[in-house]
């Protein structure tokens, strides 16, 4: 109850500030948790989901340039798997992370 009071308190700080200065009180405060969680994740995950983030920007650049050339010309928009192919590695990377806690949690 008492941890409750504080997490209430902290948003009513949070609330009566400024939207620009209460993102960054909220992300410095949150940053250790962040940093915490992903140092125990990233060596499994890291590579993938640097690899998708290329992948993605990757497909970004070809999809803005496939759409631009398309409006140039008056054709229509062109489809583009890429969303499919991001939502597809991100529950793979998702699938993994959570693997790893729970074979952490059981192994101890």
């Amino acid at each position: 109850m008492k941890g409750a009071r504080r997490v209430l308190a902290l948003a009513a700080l949070l609330a009566l500030m400024p939207y620009g200065i209460a993102l960054l009180v909220f992300q410095g405060a949150t940053l250790p948790l962040y940093l915490a969680v992903m140092k125990r994740i990233a060596p499994a995950s890291g590579v993938l989901l640097a690899a998708l983030a290329v992948l993605t920007s990757g497909m970004g650049l070809l999809r803005w340039h496939q759409a631009d050339r398309a409006m140039r010309r008056g054709l229509p928009l062109p489809r583009h798997p890429a969303p499919g192919y991001l939502a597809l590695g991100l529950i793979v990377v998702g699938v993994i992370a959570l693997g790893l806690v729970i074979a952490k949690v059981v192994m101890g």
